[in-house]
């Protein structure tokens, strides 16, 4: 059965403009606290995969950590926005390359053995 894998890298800054426009969004569950993103480290871990500086009104720092369910969801809808075709079926997951996110698709397919197929 053959399987295709697509691989959709995101840099930091289109990530930070994903997240920021899932946040915006009122059925969004996972709001961002107020304030301003001073730093961005993608990093996988058990709790999440995005962790944000965020400085508050007051000026303080606080950790936001991302988890990785928040960040597909907005990656997915910033490709829908971009007009990135994306595929319905498929196992869907994020993967850390480099600094950056990467949306990996794979999808497997039906196909015949080559002696069916060499038949019709």
């Amino acid at each position: 059965m053959p399987t295709e894998i697509r691989r959709i890298v995101f840099s930091i800054a289109e990530t930070l403009d994903a997240i920021s426009d899932y946040n915006k969004l009122p059925q969004n569950n996972a709001k961002l606290p107020p304030g301003t993103i001073d730093g961005c480290v993608v990093k996988d871990e058990a709790d999440g995969i995005v962790r944000l500086d965020i400085r508050d009104t007051d000026g303080q720092h606080h950790d936001h950590i991302l988890p990785h369910a928040a960040v597909g969801a907005a990656l997915l809808r910033y490709c829908r926005t971009a007009k990135i075709p994306l595929p319905k079926r498929g196992q869907k997951s994020l993967q850390v390359v480099g600094d950056n996110v990467a949306l990996y698709i794979e999808i497997r397919t039906d196909s015949k053995p080559l002696e069916e197929a060499a038949k019709t």
